[in-house]
């Protein structure tokens, strides 16, 4: 597991004992937000393969990501991106699962 999902992860085993469900509810829609990032990282990624491939084809060049070191602090960033969106879905499942477990012992205590 990445750092970005050890935090998030630990953040959320501190924090889902003093949720209510409306609060659970909010951290598992991370997922969709995490669809969301991950679609619009998508199309950054092709906008950026297009600008460098023209700007490759094109003299003189416009564009950055020229050297070594622009491209390897973008595909850190991208990288970084990628984590988080992972992270976001990790909790996401988990509070979804949180919240599906408290439905069942609460339908469970109603029929007892």
């Amino acid at each position: 597991m990445s750092t970005m999902q050890n935090v998030m992860m630990n953040l959320f085993e501190h924090a889902k004992r003093s949720m209510d469900d409306a609060d659970m509810k909010e951290v598992a829609n991370l997922t969709d937000s995490a669809a969301d990032e991950a679609r619009r990282l998508a199309a950054i990624c092709e906008s950026l393969g297009c600008l460098i491939s023209s700007d490759g084809d094109n003299s003189p060049m416009a564009g950055s990501f020229r050297d070594s070191d622009e491209v390897s602090g973008l595909l850190w960033a991208l990288g970084h991106s990628f984590d988080t969106i992972a992270a976001m879905v990790e909790v996401g499942d988990e509070a979804t699962f949180h919240l599906n477990e408290l439905r069942m012992k609460k339908a469970s205590e109603g029929q007892a």
